[in-house]
């Protein structure tokens, strides 16, 4: 006799292994604590260590699907998903922002934070270029929200109608 098992929506199966995703908050990621994993039998609280990055793999020993042909069971993995909210309170915003104050970006620059040193340096640079008559990039956002440039860092030109009612308010507000 053969039975087919219908896929899970919480599990994936490796032979005796299961494995399954778990989203933990940004806080929890960084500060640590602990994380509820559903199981196959149970529910466990598993030690979620400070630090911990998305796409972390921890294991539990014991905890997968029991071996046919030999004794015990396999391993459940747990793959870490760091859930970003998609928004934010005025407090968690200004919480963040007094964070990347205090933060090194690895690159670029994080939005809504004020650099004034980062600012400064653009506008000597873009001072030199207006100087010497070449083109530099402007510092003119793109309808998604990033600065619109292109290979070579010159600006791009915007057409779409997002740019235009924003200089026709820029004007009225003039």
């Amino acid at each position: 006799m053969m039975f087919n098992v219908a896929p899970s929506l919480k599990f994936r199966r490796d032979k005796d292994d299961i494995h399954c995703d778990v989203e933990i908050s940004i806080a929890q990621a960084v500060l640590g604590g602990t994380v509820k994993v559903p199981g196959i039998m149970e529910d466990t609280y598993v030690h979620v260590p400070p630090g911990t990055s998305s796409h972390t793999k921890m294991r539990l020993t014991g905890k997968g699907v029991k071996r046919l042909h030999s004794a015990g069971y396999g391993d459940q993995y747990i793959h870490i998903k760091v859930a970003v909210p998609s928004y934010l309170s005025a407090e968690q915003r200004a919480l963040m922002l007094a964070w990347a104050a205090t933060d090194k970006p690895k690159s670029g620059t994080v939005k809504g934070f004020d650099d004034s040193s980062a600012k400064s340096s653009t506008q000597s640079k873009n001072q030199e270029g207006s100087k010497s008559g070449t083109n530099t990039a402007t510092d003119r956002e793109s309808p998604r929200g990033g600065h619109a440039h292109d290979s070579k860092g010159e600006a791009k030109q915007e057409n779409s109608d997002y740019s235009k009612e924003r200089k026709s308010k820029q004007s009225a507000s003039s």
